[in-house]
């Protein structure tokens, strides 16, 4: 069993991405994928139903399988399906529409306005994962809702504090109205447990403390002594704490991105020079205006080959194929970051130009 020892420090990071995103509470999950596994169990029940965009990232879909709602699934950003689904589970007490705000593999963004809009018909909630979004959508970096300009409709947020943010572990947010009840239901996940608070770990000896938890009792018997140490001892159960570091980088990399919008213009313009150049050069490219920018190729053995190749020129990609993408859609995934400069952009696009010819895959 897991228990999170929550700092001062970690407190202070949860109320800052609250307010980052504008939300009313957050809460920390040492990952974001045990972020998405303790949800759904502990906020929906057998008489809810969950309704899953087909291509969500495996977290969601692995999470969704862990808990008793009812499941449906609708195929990839299609509205009419999702429709449908709605009207399918229109017995359920709670409908959860669970959506990537940007599909990882694709690099497309979820069709937010008209999600809401069905919630909003349908008396639904929505969830919105925004690990490929959060310091990279929107004006300011705030993800998709700032996106398409929907700041505060979505229910429950999911990101992670380890990917633009620079640090790790994930967090939940979630809108005014909704935050106590789910709260409430988070404290019980099973992926979380509970949360202690030992501020800031000094030298606390011979503690000894039952906790009653989700039906499990606990028994904590006491923290190590050295200050600097964030683990905690108990009988058949550790506890750990997210490390200080990656809590302070997420802290300033906020900080920039609340000063200024600097690093989120650069990121946007890179991405715009390269899918424009790489098309340019008569390449494959999919998903939409999206740093992740996945360039396909006709042959599953072509996307290694090329990522290799692309590898030998300095240049780092990664080939996908099947079955971690569907078959004959093999590709080579670009992530572009606000550290590119304009150089750079130029070199890949003219290795990736090299090595497809090289490979015949133009």
């Amino acid at each position: 069993m897991l228990l999170i020892l929550l700092q001062d420090l970690h407190k202070q990071m949860e109320k800052k991405i609250a307010q980052f995103h504008g939300r009313e509470d957050c809460i920390i999950y040492p990952s974001c994928f045990d972020a998405n596994a303790g949800l759904f169990e502990a906020f929906l029940t057998s008489e809810d139903a969950v309704l899953s965009d087909e291509l969500n990232h495996a977290s969601i879909i692995d999470g969704i399988r862990l808990c008793k709602a009812q499941k449906y699934r609708y195929k990839h950003r299609d509205m009419n399906d999702l429709e449908k689904k709605l009207q399918e589970s229109s017995s359920a007490r709670i409908r959860l529409i669970a959506t990537d705000g940007v599909f990882s593999m694709d690099g497309n963004i979820a069709p937010l306005p008209d999600i809401c809009n069905l919630a909003k018909k349908y008396n639904a909630l929505v969830f919105m994962d925004e690990c490929h979004s959060t310091g990279v959508l929107g004006k300011t970096g705030r993800g998709t809702e700032e996106h398409f300009n929907l700041n505060g409709k979505v229910d429950i947020i999911n990101s992670t504090l380890g990917k633009a943010l620079g640090g790790a572990a994930g967090f939940i947010k979630f809108v005014q109205g909704h935050a106590n009840a789910i709260t409430q239901k988070l404290d019980k996940a099973r992926w979380i447990i509970t949360v202690l608070s030992c501020h800031e770990c000094r030298s606390v000896r011979n503690l000894t403390k039952s906790v009653k938890v989700d039906c499990l009792s606990v028994r904590i018997i006491y923290f190590e002594e050295n200050p600097n140490s964030t683990r905690m001892r108990t009988g058949r159960t550790e506890g750990i704490s997210l490390e200080r570091i990656t809590s302070v980088c997420p802290l300033s990399a906020l900080d920039i991105l609340t000063e200024n919008s600097r690093l989120v213009n650069t990121l946007q313009e890179n991405t715009k020079k390269f899918r424009s150049a790489i098309k340019a050069a008569g390449m494959n490219i999919i998903g939409d205006d999206h740093p992740i920018c996945p360039v396909m190729v006709a042959e599953e053995n072509q996307a290694i080959l090329m990522a290799n190749k692309m590898l030998d020129r300095g240049i780092y990609v990664i080939g996908f194929t099947y079955p971690v993408v569907p078959k004959n859609k093999a590709r080579v995934r670009v992530q572009i970051s606000a550290a590119h400069s304009e150089q750079d952009i130029i070199k890949a696009v003219e290795s990736f130009s090299e090595v497809a010819r090289e490979l015949s895959a133009l």
